[in-house]
């Protein structure tokens, strides 16, 4: 429904939405140095967006007006796919505010990560079942070249297909465990901050597999993003925060309580000295 690169700059809200979420859910306490790491990290997203922008225009020169032209046929319903693309930005920064809280306070990834996979499962059927037959059929279609009536042509054989299907579920369900023990101990803004550094391994992969460089914008991109982590981890732990306002209270509870017991003691020894003096 829409472009690549709207697609990425629309899933960095994400990143606000966490630190919200995370405000308003979990009282987490931000300061200047955690919202400056964010916003270079923004910065960095941006520019990275750009840097594919004014690669693809240099390697496909055309006019504005064409260009523009194409984008509408290739992709007539634009402003939905936008929607699209915000809407689950705006829900993957929710969920992991949410799967943090529920892990933090049952403190069992496991039962977070089982519930996943089994809802996670039954959605994808569905979702197969409904919008993707086609697809799935496309994939595991294996046609002859010399059939020129039939679109389809493989790729692979179906055996390279099932190990690189394989391979991708070993790397997502990776993902999954993974993040999950990681906001065992931190929290969903850093998780989303930290995952932008995984355009790194793409880079890698691009220079060694496919022999592409990406433009010098792009290292100034990962620059800005990883200066942003590391600007943010400077900062105080905004889940120590919350947990240092939570001791003050009870101290100041206690201490509430314990003026209360010296209260009453004093007021048990005066009426013991006054019926021994009376």
């Amino acid at each position: 429904y829409t472009t690549i690169t709207s697609v990425n700059l629309l899933d960095a809200l994400a990143i606000p939405t966490a630190m919200i979420v995370s405000r308003l859910l979990l009282k987490r306490t931000y300061v200047k140095v955690h919202l400056g790491g964010a916003l270079l990290c923004m910065m960095g997203i941006v520019m990275n967006v750009w840097s594919d922008r004014t690669t693809t225009s240099n390697t496909f020169p055309s006019d504005d007006n064409d260009t523009e032209h194409e984008q509408e046929e290739q992709y007539p319903h634009r402003v939905w796919g936008d929607v699209l693309a915000i809407g689950g930005g705006l829900l993957w920064g929710i969920n992991n505010v949410v799967q943090e809280f529920v892990i933090q306070h049952s403190g069992n990834p496991l039962e977070v990560l089982g519930m996943i996979g089994f809802g996670g499962t039954w959605i994808s059927i569905i979702q197969i079942a409904i919008l993707e037959r086609d697809d799935l059929q496309e994939l595991f279609g294996v046609t002859s070249e010399s059939d020129e009536n039939d679109s389809m042509v493989a790729t692979c054989n179906t055996r390279d297909k099932l190990l690189l299907l394989g391979a991708y579920i070993v790397c997502v369900s990776s993902v999954y465990v993974g993040g999950a023990y990681f906001l065992l101990y931190s929290e969903a803004a850093l998780y989303n901050l930290s995952l932008l550094t995984s355009d790194a391994w793409t880079v890698l992969f691009s220079v060694v597999a496919e022999h592409i460089i990406p433009p010098p914008l792009f290292f100034v991109a990962m620059l800005l993003i990883v200066s942003g982590v590391v600007l943010y981890e400077t900062g105080p732990s905004p889940i120590q925060a919350v947990e240092l306002d939570d001791d003050d209270d009870n101290h100041n509870n206690d201490n509430g309580k314990q003026r209360e017991y010296s209260t009453n003691d004093k007021q048990v020894e005066l009426s013991v000295y006054q019926a021994e003096t009376s």
